[in-house]
């Protein structure tokens, strides 16, 4: 045994190989590869932190968060699928025989039902059709107190409003 600390998600095994996610040799999370005692990286580290991966459609992938919003990545190449909103959230909600189900919202969507066969995301229900066309989303940065990393935000706000300081705001803020 050794005293070094070793944390992998295991993701799946395909053709003989066993998918993880370590976060042991990358602090935002890696896809290696293992076959016997070989391991290879086989989705390096990067701005994106990784939470879990599975396969479908014979195709891995993983969830991952960038800059404060859900991203599905394709192993593969490192590419984001693209989701219904550039920032929301994105999590697992179940299997079916022929892919997986995805819970997705943001900020100007209610929360929907995704269904994934490993190329198509495809709607399967919605909490609301409600929708906001008046509003828009901006993510911005601004550097921290500390150390000056740019740290995202959003703005919610009415696309017609103007950015002059007298609009009423509410502000809310959350840090990890």
């Amino acid at each position: 045994l050794t005293d070094r600390v070793v944390e992998w998600k295991y993701m799946d095994s395909v053709a003989g190989k066993h998918y993880f996610i370590t976060l042991s040799e990358a602090a935002n999370g890696a896809v290696i590869a293992v076959t016997g005692k070989e391991r290879t990286i086989v989705l390096p580290e990067s701005h994106r932190i990784l939470s879990e991966g599975f396969s479908v459609g014979g195709k891995l992938f993983v969830l991952a968060m960038e800059d404060v919003s859900s991203r599905l990545v394709r192993v593969s190449d490192g590419v984001n699928v693209p989701l219904p909103s550039a920032f929301g959230a994105l999590e697992l909600a179940g299997e079916s025989n022929n892919g997986l189900f995805l819970l997705f919202e943001s900020f100007l969507d209610a929360p929907r039902i995704l269904h994934f066969d490993g190329d198509v995301l495809t709607e399967v229900a919605v909490s609301s059709e409600q929708t906001y066309p008046e509003l828009v989303v901006e993510q911005g940065f601004a550097p921290s107190t500390e150390d000056a990393k740019p740290i995202p935000y959003y703005i919610v706000r009415r696309a017609d409003a103007e950015k002059n300081g007298n609009n009423p705001t509410f502000i809310h803020a959350y840090g990890g």
